[in-house]
C-alpha cells in the first residue's frame, strides 16, 4: 500500500481557509499517513498543527513556503518558491525574517485594496479579514471577497488572463522577497530541508512544452543544488505524467529529495 502524504498545505495563518486543527482533522479523515504545514512566509500556525497532529495521532511536519527572487542569466527577478521542512519554527532569526516579510505583505495589500476601490469595487480590509477571521491577507483572500460580492464567479478567475489580480496595475504593488540563495541558507541554518516548490510554475522559463524550458530548469536546479537545495517538488497537481517524470529524473540526477504536495488552500481553489 502506498504511503499517502501531502507536504504542501496552507492554513488560515496564510491564505488557506482551514485552521491547522481543521486541516489535521480533514487529512486524518482522508487516510493520510503524514502531512506538512507550509504557510506563506509564516510559521505562526505550527504549534497548533503539532498539537493537533499529536492528539489525532497523525504524523505532521513543520514547514514554511518562502517567496523568493532569483536572477537567472539575463532574466532578473525570477519568482521561485522555496519550501522548508523539519525546520526549527522557534528559531529567532527565522521569526525576525518572517515578521519583516509579513509587514511588507501588509503594505502591498493596502495598495491592492486601494487600487480595487479606485476601480469601483466596494471592498474593505475588514471584510476580507472577516471571511477567514484572521489577520493574514493573501491574494486568494481578496479574490474570495470579490466572489462573495458578486464581482467574480470563482476564486480562480481572479488569477487568469491578465485580469483582476493578475492585471499589470495590481501586480505593480510589490512586496519584499528574500533572494533564493538567502531563503535556502536560512532554512538550512534552522535545521530544515529546502525544496524548490512547483517548478512547473517558473513562468519566466517559457512553456514546458519547449525544450528550452527544461534546459533552463536543469541549469537552475544545478545552481540551487550548489547553494544548498535539498529537494524538488516533483509530484504536484499541475504536473502532467510526462512532466512529473522529467522532474523526477532531474531530482535523481542532482541527488535531491523527491517530494509531493497538493498546494491545498481550500476547496474553492479547485
Amino acid at each position: 500500500m502506498d504511503y499517502k502524504v501531502d507536504y504542501h498545505i496552507h492554513s488560515t495563518f496564510s491564505d488557506g481557509t482551514l485552521t491547522p486543527l481543521e486541516l489535521v482533522e480533514k487529512y486524518n479523515g482522508e487516510g493520510y499517513d503524514e502531512i506538512a504545514l507550509t504557510d506563506h512566509d509564516s510559521v505562526a500556525g505550527i504549534d497548533e498543527f503539532l498539537i493537533a497532529g499529536k492528539a489525532l495521532k497523525l504524523p505532521v511536519i513543520t514547514g514554511i513556503e518562502l517567496s523568493t527572487e532569483y536572477d537567472f542569466e539575463d532574466i532578473k527577478g525570477v519568482s521561485l518558491h522555496i519550501l522548508g521542512y523539519k525546520l526549527d519554527h522557534k528559531n529567532p532569526e527565522l521569526l525576525e525574517v518572517t515578521k519583516k516579510l509579513q509587514e511588507s505583505r501588509e503594505i502591498r495589500n493596502q495598495g491592492i485594496i486601494a487600487k480595487l476601490i479606485e476601480k469601483g469595487y466596494n471592498i474593505t480590509k475588514d471584510e476580507i479579514q472577516a471571511l477567514g477571521n484572521k489577520n493574514y491577507i493573501g491574494r486568494p483572500d481578496i479574490a474570495r471577497l470579490l466572489v462573495k460580492k458578486g464581482y467574480l464567479e470563482k476564486v480562480k478567475d481572479a488569477f487568469e488572463g491578465g485580469q483582476w489580480l493578475e492585471s499589470d496595475d495590481i501586480k505593480a504593488f510589490k512586496r519584499h522577497k528574500l533572494s533564493t540563495y538567502d531563503a535556502i541558507d536560512l532554512i538550512n541554518r534552522t535545521g530544515g530541508i529546502p525544496v524548490l516548490a512547483h517548478p512547473i510554475k517558473v513562468g519566466a522559463f517559457g512553456s514546458p512544452k519547449e525544450e528550452e524550458f527544461w534546459s533552463k530548469m536543469e541549469k537552475l536546479i544545478r545552481d540551487l543544488k550548489v547553494h544548498g537545495l535539498k529537494g524538488l517538488e516533483c509530484i504536484y497537481p499541475a504536473h502532467n505524467e510526462n512532466q512529473q517524470g522529467r522532474f523526477m529524473k532531474l531530482a535523481e540526477k542532482f541527488h535531491l529529495h523527491i517530494t509531493s504536495g497538493s498546494d491545498f488552500h481550500s476547496d474553492d481553489m479547485k
